[in-house]
């Protein structure tokens, strides 16, 4: 067995097996902690996946699946969460189609494929793929809105709780409580963000700078991060975000702009746990008619965080969830 160290400061992977050009093993160590990683290709008629497995999957293994953000995200971010595989809780995360190496092989198969339909056939998919029986899904901003429709429409039994990450019930009140969140900025910012919510236009500098101004508040303050990923970020696509979300953060504007499941929250009978920031674009409202809608529900409210507490307050982070699956 050929094997192969890469260093790069308390970062090292021991590469396994390189034999299979669609699947890679290899062991991660992280501040002692050594974690069993396997990288794979799901492919697909029209696409192919990218997936990470991280721990062990044994059989009566209950891992994580972990939906990112988006759409057009990837799960390179959530590095701090594979510290839950040394408690015993394996992970799986994989980059949704048209995502970071999830490529699309025709782009005339977008239309077909930038849906919440598409997107839920996946997940199945990759589940069955995987023989993933017993599960909890995380779903994260966009891959928490996936999580809601799944549930929702599939009612799997096998999953064992739902977890809802800094996400939204409705594309509207993300809207009405996102331009609340302007509403001290100066008169022809706001003017420029509401000009864009009419007319979907985004070539005003005047307007760009309102969005990196709110992003840095309520996304992602960079100098707010308390966890730095030791892996390279990898870029955001941005071809299924304009599609289905829109042009900008605040509003949407694109394929998702009338999705609303607030009306279905009641009939979620899973364990819930409902994590947000308090800081976060999606507001403190939004997950408390998530909380006061959805029956058996929890809701923890991150103190010092915006829109991805589990890089600004990881600890806490890992022990809600820690407490939450081992419960």
């Amino acid at each position: 067995m050929n094997k192969k160290s890469l260093t790069k400061g308390l970062f090292y992977i021991f590469i396994n097996n390189f034999t299979n050009l669609n699947e890679l093993n290899y062991s991660l160590c992280y501040n002692n902690i050594v974690m069993k990683i396997e990288d794979g290709i799901f492919k697909r008629d029209k696409y192919e996946v990218f997936y990470r497995l991280v721990g062990d999957f044994k059989e009566d293994s209950i891992p994580l699946v972990i939906l990112h953000g988006g759409p057009g995200g990837n799960f390179s971010s959530y590095e701090v969460l594979y510290q839950l595989a040394d408690k015993g809780i394996p992970l799986l995360l994989y980059n949704q189609h048209g995502s970071y190496k999830s490529t699309i092989y025709n782009e005339k198969d977008y239309d077909e494929l930038f849906t919440i339909e598409s997107y839920m056939e996946e997940l199945e998919a990759i589940l069955a793929y995987l023989n993933i029986k017993k599960y909890h899904l995380l779903g994260h901003s966009w891959g928490g809105m996936l999580a809601l429709q799944y549930i929702l429409d599939k009612k799997d039994k096998n999953m064992q709780s739902l977890i809802l990450f800094s996400t939204l019930p409705s594309s509207k009140l993300w809207g009405i409580e996102n331009l609340r969140l302007i509403r001290y900025y100066p008169k022809k910012t706001r003017e420029e963000i509401i000009k864009n919510k009419d007319d979907g236009s985004y070539t005003s500098l005047l307007l760009k700078r309102g969005i990196k101004k709110f992003m840095k508040e309520h996304n992602g303050d960079k100098s707010r991060r308390v966890y730095i990923n030791k892996e390279k970020k990898v870029k955001f696509l941005g071809k299924s975000y304009q599609h289905m979300w829109g042009k900008s953060e605040i509003v949407s504007d694109g394929t998702l702009k009338d999705w609303d499941v607030t009306d279905r929250l009641k009939e979620i009978k899973i364990r819930t746990l409902i994590i947000s920031g308090q800081e976060d674009e999606s507001t403190p409202y939004i997950n408390k008619v998530m909380n006061d809608e959805i029956p058996n529900s929890k809701w923890v409210l991150l103190r010092d965080s915006q829109h991805c507490g589990y890089v600004q307050e990881p600890e806490l982070v890992i022990n809600t969830l820690i407490n939450w699956i081992k419960k």
